[in-house]
């Protein structure tokens, strides 16, 4: 969270100033119109040009309301009738309706890796708030997919007896949910790293570790989120019901209430944010991960400044992260080509049709049949699991072996990806293809939930895997006798680095390199679809009722302001639909690239440049659109206030009604159009309020915590 900084003191002035420089900015004077206007028509009774409250042309001008387009403009457009500021006006509306919702943005949610990332974040939050709810409501979603998958590796585990064991996994789900806003992949290598995490049981406290660790950082409900969000609140309350509650009879506090009901949407999203969980800072995440200590790694320790097991694939310049391990420099090489491990046919998790983990977040029951030389035979008989909320299915033992022989004839030798160029961001045009990929802040989840997901995936198939061995009692060293005394139980899990790897391999096979990419399971697209349709909820429910008080006010129909919130509401939703497109393209490729390098088809992968440059453009083009509409979004509710919009071609809404049917209100009072348009406000501040009720409460039950039975730290 940022306090006010100068991002939004530059913002606002750079909106707010050019606005008061507009010429004749004050509009028309409906006084001297209305007296022209007059003499006009008594002077020619019988030229129609009178509209009564119906919007028809009427020839008693007792009943008249306005003048039509036409007439405004051949009467009142003289220089002599130009307004001009009403400064008492101007600053006590932008100060009541505007300016708290201004000093919010300072709540949203940002943590990225520099100032100017910041504003970008502060543009794309405030130009398209269907973005960050969409961020938001992915993060919901994943955060409950999370909490279901670990809720039954929990209940898996429960059975074993092994306290320490079970308080790593209820770790590991911790930090999976708190380190979404981060571009994260789970890292095994020539150490074998995440294997010697998940099975080493003198390791099990790293989890724990480092789950504190972030936890220490993780945003908090401060006192000057409360003084801001209150103060919001509180003054936008007051104001609504000192106007409905008292005898005013201002025709302008529409105007007010309507930019009230646009900006609704950051009260959930910046209470959401909290809820949820984002970090105070981008390199919180990083620190954690390189000062946390590993107790044993195979014959080394962990060395400080090395990322161990997961890594922060965060760029923060053009060469991006350099995730070389040093200890993996060291690695022998042959005829240039690295040295392959015991098994050079390695195999990715999700792509393998032996998958443990379901696309709904339930885990599914895949052993390799030919991971133990000593207990084939009873392996079905031995891993049978009680049903639990989803049932876990046992795939049979011959599908199994000929599925693994078939994957084997399938698989390529991999390239090391230490000495891959893929872990650097290739440009395109001098742009980054990966994009938002690699970016850190909350805002950005959009982009790096595919990614961060299949890191999740091979996390909990791990503890999975590494859980039923040892229901199947199956020992880290094949061939080795199992011991049933919990005293020893420990040493059924001593072994290689290689050996450790297999065993958290459902085919029992070593994996040194995971893919960062996956293709999108069926669960995660369905998150995907939900938070769109929760991003569409809020952004149309608050602007649609912005919408519906401008548009129904008189002139009824499409005018100046309400058509503003319509342009906004569109131009929001069109660049989140644009940046989305662009994080699939971005994805896609990337997935191309990893799936080249792992094949080992060339020394420098370069899937299809058309890809690529889509996914460039797209990017560029949704982070245009969603600036220009945050400045657009500002300029527009200040100019309400000035009276710019007080003129015949905006109040006689001509967008809609044309400019034959168009007509301007002159002769109706204040008190008059208010009585006229109060049911439409009533309605609309009621819509606003309740989409904004409803999106906070469904933030605050969503989350899914309870899904994991309620546990805390242990």
């Amino acid at each position: 969270m940022l306090l006010i900084s100068i991002e939004h003191i530059v913002l606002i002035f750079a909106v707010i100033i050019p606005t008061l420089s507009i010429p004749n900015v004050g509009g028309l004077d409906y006084s001297d119109c209305a007296k022209i206007a007059n003499q006009t028509y008594l002077k020619a009774p019988n030229n129609s040009f009178l509209y009564n409250q119906q919007g028809e042309l009427t020839g008693d001008s007792s009943q008249a309301w306005g003048i039509s387009y036409q007439a405004c403009v051949d009467l009142c457009t003289t220089e002599a009738n130009s307004g001009s500021y009403n400064w008492s006006f101007l600053s006590s509306g932008v100060a009541s309706w505007l300016l708290p919702w201004l000093a919010l943005t300072a709540q949203l949610p940002f943590a990225t890796k520099d100032k100017t990332t910041n504003l970008m974040a502060l543009l794309l939050a405030v130009g398209s708030p269907s973005l960050i709810t969409y961020s938001l409501a992915l993060t919901v979603f994943n955060a409950r997919w999370i909490n279901r998958t670990f809720r039954q590796i929990k209940e898996i585990n429960a059975t074993l007896h092994r306290p320490l064991q079970l308080k790593a996994i209820k770790a590991a789900r911790a930090i999976l949910i708190e380190t979404q806003h981060i571009p994260i992949h789970v890292y095994n290598g020539r150490r074998r790293e995440i294997a010697q995490l998940v099975v080493h049981p003198q390791n099990w406290n790293w989890w724990c570790s480092l789950r504190d660790t972030i936890l220490l950082t993780k945003g908090k409900w401060t006192y000057s989120l409360y003084a801001q969000v209150g103060f919001v609140c509180v003054s936008q309350l007051l104001a609504i019901t000192v106007f409905f509650t008292s005898a005013s009879s201002d025709s302008s506090i529409g105007i007010g209430l309507a930019i009230n009901s646009l900006w609704l949407w950051m009260i959930p999203v910046v209470l959401g944010w909290v809820y949820v969980g984002t970090q105070t800072d981008s390199n919180s995440i990083k620190a954690a991960l390189i000062a946390t200590n590993v107790p044993v790694l195979g014959p080394e320790r962990n060395v400080s400044g090395e990322f161990i097991g997961i890594r922060d694939r965060t760029t923060f310049n053009d060469l991006g992260t350099n995730f070389q391990d040093s200890s993996d420099s060291h690695e022998s090489h042959s005829n240039g080509r690295p040295q392959q491990q015991q098994d050079s046919r390695s195999i990715n998790f999700t792509a393998d049709p032996g998958i443990l983990i379901t696309e709904h977040g339930t885990v599914e029951e895949r052993m390799n049949s030919e991971s133990s030389q000593t207990t084939h035979a009873s392996l079905s008989e031995d891993i049978e699991m009680r049903d639990l909320a989803e049932d876990f299915s046992i795939s049979n033992t011959s599908t199994l072996t000929s599925t693994l022989k078939a994957t084997e004839q399938q698989s390529q030798p991999l390239l090391d990806l230490e000495e891959a160029p893929m872990f650097r961001p290739q440009t395109f045009l001098g742009f980054s293809i990966a994009g938002d990929d690699l970016e850190p802040g909350s805002i950005f989840n959009y982009a790096h939930v595919r990614s961060h997901m299949n890191t999740v995936k091979h996390v909990a198939e791990a503890f999975v895997t590494f859980t039923k061995r040892q229901k199947a009692q199956i020992p880290v060293v094949s061939g080795k006798e199992w011991i049933s005394n919990q005293d020893y139980w420990d040493e059924n899990l001593q072994g290689t680095a290689e050996e450790m790897s297999r065993y958290i391999s459902h085919l029992g096979k070593d994996v040194p390199n995971i893919a960062i990419h996956a293709p999108a399971s069926a669960g995660l697209v369905l998150n995907c679809i939900t938070a769109a349709f929760v991003a569409i909820f809020l952004q149309w429910g608050t602007t649609g009722a912005a919408i519906v008080i401008g548009y129904k006010t008189p002139v009824v129909g499409l005018g100046c302001q309400s058509g503003s919130y319509l342009i906004n509401g569109l131009a929001s939703t069109v660049s989140w639909l644009v940046l989305v497109l662009s994080a699939y393209l971005s994805h896609r490729w990337s997935l191309l690239q990893e799936t080249a390098q792992r094949r080992g088809t060339t020394s420098r992968p370069s899937p299809n440049i058309l890809l690529a440059g889509l996914a460039v453009t797209t990017r560029l083009l949704g982070k245009s659109l969603a600036a220009a509409n945050a400045a657009f979004v500002v300029v527009t509710s200040v100019i309400q206030f000035t009276g710019l919009y007080d003129n015949c071609w905006c109040d006689a809404c001509i967008p809609s009604l044309g400019k034959k049917a168009g007509w301007v209100i002159l002769f109706a009072s204040d008190a008059q159009i208010t009585a006229a348009s109060k049911r439409a406000w009533v309605g609309g501040v009621f819509m606003g309020i309740l989409t904004a009720l409803v999106a906070s409460a469904w933030v605050f039950v969503a989350r899914g915590d309870e899904l994991f039975d309620g546990d805390g730290q242990e």
